[in-house]
Parts: C-alpha cells; sequence; structure tokens
C-alpha cells in the first residue's frame, strides 16, 4: 500500500536502510503506521539519519504500533507505546489529530496486515527532563570554571548520572572573578 501510494519514498527507502521491510509486510502482523510522507523529511538530515541503522531503526519502530488503531480508536489524551519504546500522546481538537508534533492529515487507509495513517512530520520526542547536572551546566554556558573544578575533582562521573537526585549550588563563572582557581 505504501509503495503504491506514490508519497513514501523516503519513508520507505529508510525502511529498507533499517532493516524494517520484511516487518512492515509481515502478512501474519497487525500493525498500525504512522507514515511520514515525503514532504514530512524537509529540513531532517535523511543522510544522517540512513548513516545511523540503529537510530534510524528504533526512530522509525516509534512511528509503528504492534496493533491495528483505527482513528476511531484514538481518543485525547491518550498516550501510547510505541514499537520503538517511547511513548506518543494523542492530541484532538479544533478538528486536528495529531501524535506528538506530527499533523495525522489522512485516516484510515487500510492494508492486509492494519492501517496506515499518514502524518504530515517526523515524530519527534522530547527527552524526558532536562538532562544531568552536567548537560544543564554546559548547555547554559556559564559554568565552565565549576566543570574545570569538578573535572580536576573527579566528580563528573558523579554529576553525570541521570539515576541521581542532586541539587548544585552552582557558582556561575563570574563567581569566580578574583579568585585563583589554579591555587
Amino acid at each position: 500500500v505504501a509503495t503504491d501510494a506514490g508519497v513514501f519514498g523516503t519513508l520507505l527507502a529508510a525502511a529498507t536502510a533499517a532493516g524494517l521491510v520484511e516487518t512492515l509486510n509481515n502478512p501474519d502482523a497487525t500493525l498500525t503506521v504512522f507514515a511520514p510522507r515525503d514532504t514530512a523529511f524537509e529540513g531532517v538530515d535523511v543522510n544522517a539519519l540512513l548513516a545511523d541503522t540503529e537510530g534510524l531503526k528504533t526512530l522509525l519502530l516509534n512511528h509503528v504500533l504492534l496493533s491495528e488503531v483505527l482513528s476511531t480508536g484514538l481518543s485525547d489524551g491518550q498516550v501510547v507505546t510505541m514499537a520503538g519504546g517511547s511513548d506518543v500522546t494523542v492530541m484532538i481538537g479544533d478538528g486536528k489529530v495529531m501524535i506528538n508534533n506530527a499533523e495525522v492529515v489522512t485516516v484510515d487507509v487500510m492494508a492486509s496486515n492494519g492501517v496506515i495513517h499518514i502524518i504530515d512530520s517526523v515524530i519527534s520526542f522530547e527527552p524526558e527532563g532536562p538532562g544531568t547536572v552536567v548537560d544543564v551546566a554546559t548547555d547554559a554556558g556559564v559554568f565552565g570554571t565549576l566543570l574545570a573544578a569538578a573535572t580536576a575533582a573527579g566528580l563528573v562521573e558523579t554529576l553525570n548520572n541521570p539515576d541521581a537526585t542532586l541539587t548544585v549550588f552552582a557558582p556561575a563563572d563570574s563567581a569566580f572573578e578574583g579568585v585563583d582557581v589554579n591555587a
């Protein structure tokens, strides 16, 4: 069905590169595919995606449910775990159905092994939180001295532990003005 539609060339090339064609063609499977049309890949570095086969496979599987869900089975606020392991949120309002950031533009394209819902964007997945203390400090760009001191003290691994619950009173670089940090 996807091949015949003529608007999924990029998706099909990605599925081939990720080794998922057999999975998507399995006649014994029952699938729901939120399929980004070719225009959904505008602005996406497709070559980088194709080069990272495992990342690509996970991304594509996060557009697939391992059961058939017609549009009538979707509800506002519904959270669904995709085949790739990530959760998506269904939002329905103002005459639109959204799956995370992607708008469903055509619903219920029936296939012999499930259903396709055509979407206008590649589904994006936001990180669950702001990251570790090191991530936040690095992104802020004003904690270079603190990060250098943490590195010198061997604390980066502790501060970078995603399972740790930490509170850090972090002096910005300007707080070190006039302090001999090399002493």
